[in-house]
Formats: C-alpha cells, structure tokens, sequence
C-alpha cells in the first residue's frame, strides 16, 4: 500500500476579488474564519519516515518514493527515535523565495537550476552541491510510540513545534493572519497561501476541504496570433508583454467560444519563468480572462 499524504483543495476565487487585496480579505474572512494560513511553497511533498532518529524514507503525493534524491537531508537528526512528518521538499533562494522551475534562455538552455533539475541530478553533484534543498515541515503524523491522527490541526503543530529541529535543513512553516500572509505572497511574488482549520483532523489520501489552497494568479492581454480548433478546445499562440518583456504565450483554452487571430483576451497565469508563462493546469474562459 502506498502512503499518500492529504491533499489540497483549491479556491478559485474570482479574478476580481483577488486582484483586490480589501475585498480578497473580506471575503477569506468570512468563508475561512479563524483558519489558519501559511506560505504555499514551490515545491515535491514528501511525507518523510524517521528511524532511529534519522530520515530513512520519503513519498511524494503519489506514492512514490524520492528520499534518495534529495541525500543531504540523511544529516537531520531528530530528538525521538520513530516518526512520519508532512512537509514539502524546496529549494530556497536567497530572499526566501522557493523555486521549483527551470529558467531557460532563447536558446533553450537552463540559466538557473530549480527543483525540476536539481531533483533529477543525483549523479550530478556540482548541481547538487550548488542547489541544496530544505524540508518545509507543517504537519505530524507520529512520533514514537503516540499517533496524532485523530488529534485537531492545532494540537498537531504545537506538537511540531516541540519536536522539529531547527536548522538550514530542516524548518517548520510559520503560521500567519491571512493578511500578513498575502501581503509578503504578493509583494515577494509567491505561489500562494495554504488556508487550515484548526480543529481538522488528518485525513489520509484524500483531497482534503480541511486543507485549501489559493494561489497568486495574475492576469495579462494577450494579442492572438493563431487559433486551432481541436477536441480539447481551442490551441492559441500570441504575445503578451509582462515586467517590459515581450514574451510568446501558448494555451489550451477547453472553450467552445470563437476566438480569430488579431483579437486581444486576458489570460490567467501563476509566474513568468524566464520567457515561459507558468498557467494553471485547468484554464477556462470567463468574459475574456482565460
């Protein structure tokens, strides 16, 4: 059997009210009160086993194991002998910020590693000593001979915080006001916020409405310069200029809506990535943001 960490679900939020920062806290207010909020960080869950005071193994969210990637991480040492922690495996840069993409030139080659390379480079060990990773932890599970599972959120990280070492290995998420916590996302460019109840328990492999995600999207005019009807919708290219830089845009658009080379529609995306725009995975149209 697999071990599958609890997943998030996400909020989409109308374009309108996130891009207001007065009405987004009104309204996370009055749906989420009193929930907790952290950081969304960028990078592989991993929901980590320890033995003997060490890591021994890992999983992503699907199951699949991925402890020997990341070998610094064999240097934590825990202050109790067994235990499953949740966290989110990152690579941080300078200003804090974590960075799962590749930035790539014209030319295709990558300029700066991310966690895409870097977890993919084991044999390659100027990548990885240059690009060190950190265990986000933000969830207990276990912890010796005592399970936490039926235990409220709130209980499970105080209990976190009383036994996660502190180091640049390893650190827990910091808890915030949901204000605190989109000013530093949207002024420090981040992916979003996680929102929690404090009373939920853990729920073992499930999509979780415990756990919410909201992510910083941001929206820009696209002008189109081709658009191909297929059976998944409508494949367009144009180009968008973002922070100065004139970049080329293609997405899938799953809509029946007509759309001809010349006209200008706003498109919804994550982060721009060197020349890349990152769009989310499910994209649809709604008057002219996409």
């Amino acid at each position: 059997m697999k071990a599958q960490p609890m997943l998030l679900q996400e909020d989409i939020c109308p374009m309108d009210i996130l891009q207001d920062a007065e009405s987004l806290i009104r309204y996370i207010e009055k749906k989420y009160p009193d929930w907790v909020t952290q950081i969304k960080e960028n990078g592989e869950r991993a929901l980590v086993m320890i033995r003997q005071g060490k890591i021994v193994n890992m999983f992503n969210r699907n199951g699949m194991p991925t402890f020997y990637l990341y070998p610094e991480l064999r240097d934590i040492n825990f202050s109790f002998n067994v235990g499953i922690i949740d966290a989110e495996v990152v690579m941080l840069g300078s200003n804090g910020k974590s960075h799962f993409y590749n930035e790539k030139n014209k030319e295709g080659r990558i300029t700066k590693a991310g966690l895409q390379m870097r977890s993919r480079a084991l044999k390659d060990y100027t990548t990885v000593k240059e690009n060190p990773v950190t265990l986000v932890a933000f969830d207990v599970l276990m912890i010796d001979s005592e399970t936490f599972l039926t235990k409220s959120y709130e209980q499970r990280y105080k209990v976190l915080q009383n036994n996660i070492p502190k180091n640049k290995l390893i650190k827990i998420a910091e808890n915030f006001s949901f204000k605190e916590a989109w000013e530093k996302v949207t002024s420090q460019d981040l992916e979003g916020v996680v929102l929690k109840k404090p009373l939920s328990l853990y729920e073992m492999g499930k999509r979780s409405q415990n756990y919410i995600k909201l992510k910083n999207y941001k929206v820009t005019a696209v002008t189109v310069e081709t658009a191909e009807q297929n059976d998944k919708g409508i494949r367009i290219t144009g180009k968008a200029t973002i922070k100065g830089k004139e970049i080329t845009v293609e997405c899938q658009i799953p809509s029946a809506n007509y759309i001809e080379q010349g006209q200008q529609i706003d498109i919804k995306y994550i982060e721009l990535v060197g020349d890349k725009l990152i769009q989310p995975t499910k994209i649809s149209l709604k008057r002219q943001v996409v």
